[in-house]
């Protein structure tokens, strides 16, 4: 064989030594990657919905005697705790007589593990007018 080799190739060397080769190029799959994480977020969303779902039935449950209707109520928003301890949460209801008879059942619900307070704080006053003026 000759010593000149064809453009881009090695020279032949029969002296038992191969002839060094470039790198092949890996392909990377970065989706995969991104796909098990993604499935990781459905998953934990997924347990929190059912959380949800789960307190919320129970919650109907414990208040099923209250007459409220949900034209009554004009805003909710749960207000933001340490971890671990329970979410107060404020509502602001469309006319006094829904208030007032939720908390002649206030006995009741106290029972159940709910504490009804009517008196706001002028920073959750404050908090609920910023909800009714995005609402409407």
């Amino acid at each position: 064989m000759s010593e000149v080799a064809s453009k881009g190739q090695p020279k032949l060397s029969f002296s038992g030594v191969k002839p060094q080769t470039k790198q092949a190029v890996k392909k990377s799959r970065p989706n995969s990657e991104a796909r098990n994480s993604s499935m990781e977020e459905f998953q934990v969303i997924q347990a929190q919905l059912q959380a949800m779902t789960d307190t919320i039935s129970s919650l109907r449950d414990d208040l099923k005697w209250v007459d409220l209707l949900l034209t009554d109520i004009v805003a909710i928003h749960r207000i933001p705790t340490k971890r671990g301890q329970t979410r107060p949460v404020l509502v602001k209801l469309r006319n006094n007589s829904a208030k007032y008879t939720i908390m002649r059942k206030r006995a009741p619900m106290k029972n159940g593990g709910y504490k009804l307070v009517d008196d706001v704080t002028k920073p959750n006053q404050g908090l609920i007018n910023r909800l009714i003026c995005t609402l409407t």
